[in-house]
């Protein structure tokens, strides 16, 4: 077994583990709540990932397509948590991924999005919200890559809620001249952390009631409000090329969720 050393890079011996061992990859469900879901913010795609057969995505994807008592269930156990839990030092954090049975990357397009996702005995679901700037999907989809010590029956599942933004025409029609190759830049990685997509849990996650901690900006009532500053202007299209108008509308997505976060921490 790997042992994390204090003086050197934590994520290193988390790359190392997983190049040994066993690999498992499971293309993630998607469900497009744009128009009915009760969960999420618009401009993002929350991802959620529980062991499999806990049961735990249920209410999840009934508040997704409009269940209202499922949304109600949801924000009363999760909703009014932290967004961002207190972190571990990072090699504290590293030595709990190299220790555990199973851990997990999330994957869009051939690109990390989130690594080394725990879920520790007692928590029943994780949250990540990505931003999302409305366009199409890459045809990979969204995987979850799992890294399994040896035998070990744990699994887990996942659960994407797309929540897609209001475009202008003008945006609409620059997202949808992306070529193939380009919707990769559709999707943008982790907020959890500013300097890496490793996702570090909250020490309180090492408790039973802890994934109410790690849930949090995911869960939000979405709002369907938005203003002018939510937008690229028709003039500002014209003059960017598709991959461009691309990137500036994923960096508008993101700063949105980052406010969200801000207010919800």
């Amino acid at each position: 077994m790997v042992e994390v050393v204090e003086n050197q890079d934590p994520f290193y011996y988390i790359v190392l583990e997983q190049e040994s061992r066993r690999r498992r990859t499971t293309r993630l469900e998607i469900v497009d709540g744009t128009r009915t879901s009760g969960i999420g913010v618009p401009g993002s795609l929350a991802v959620f990932l529980t062991r499999k057969g806990s049961g735990a995505l249920d209410d999840v994807r009934r508040a997704a397509l409009g269940d209202r008592a499922a949304t109600d269930r949801l924000m009363a156990r999760y909703g009014s948590a932290p967004v961002q839990p207190t972190p571990p030092p990072d090699n504290v954090y590293a030595q709990m991924v190299v220790d555990s049975e199973v851990f997990a990357n999330i994957r869009y397009g051939g690109t990390d999005l989130s690594k080394g996702i725990l879920l520790h005995r007692g928590v029943d679901l994780v949250a990540f919200s990505f931003p999302y700037n409305g366009g199409r999907l890459n045809a990979e989809g969204i995987t979850l890559v799992e890294f399994v010590r040896g035998d070990c029956a744990d699994e887990f599942e996942g659960l994407v809620v797309q929540m897609s933004p209001p475009l202008t025409a003008a945006e609409q029609v620059a997202l949808d001249a992306l070529a193939d190759e380009e919707t990769v830049q559709n999707v943008g990685d982790s907020l959890s952390c500013s300097h890496t997509t490793y996702f570090v849990v909250g020490a309180a996650a090492l408790f039973v009631m802890a994934g109410a901690a790690i849930v949090g900006v995911a869960v939000l009532v979405a709002v369907k409000a938005e203003d002018d500053a939510t937008h690229l202007t028709d003039e500002q299209v014209r003059n960017l090329d598709p991959s461009a108008s691309a990137r500036e509308l994923l960096a508008i997505r993101r700063q949105l969720l980052l406010e969200q976060q801000r207010r919800h921490s």
